[in-house]
């Protein structure tokens, strides 16, 4: 299909349009989130999520690390967020059955491996963002 990203694998097709996907979804809400006073977070959603988007749907290089570290740094740190003290504490998170929690994270966690997975495995399909001359 010829609006889709262009790789001969499907894998990776699937991966890139998924995040993609998503990161225009995030871009959505932070651009909102812009129109409603929050002016940075529309700068965020302008300057960072779009640019990203954008480049791993043209399969930058600089896009795929860029992508790396944001899943990776979630896969690291959402445990914590989501199974800290404060959860127990807050009232309204205190309702919140503990596997509830733990498949929530779980779940989120597979997401980024699978991402991670898919972006470290087709990494030779990734063009650099100049081409240098030889």
């Amino acid at each position: 299909m010829p609006f889709l990203p262009q790789t001969s694998r499907l894998g990776l097709r699937i991966g890139v349009t998924a995040l993609c996907v998503l990161y225009l979804i995030e871009t959505v809400v932070f651009i909102n989130l812009g129109l409603n006073g929050h002016w940075v977070f529309g700068g965020v959603g302008i300057f960072f999520w779009l640019p990203l988007s954008f480049g791993l749907w043209t399969l930058k290089n600089i896009a795929r690390v860029v992508a790396l570290v944001i899943h990776w740094f979630l896969f690291v740190m959402l445990p914590f967020g989501i199974m800290s003290p404060e959860t127990a504490m807050n009232p309204t998170l205190a309702k919140i059955p503990l596997w509830a929690l733990f498949s929530f994270t779980i779940t989120l966690g597979a997401m980024n491996c699978l991402a991670i997975y898919i972006l470290t495995k087709f990494k030779d399909q990734f063009q650099p963002l100049f081409h240098r001359s030889a």
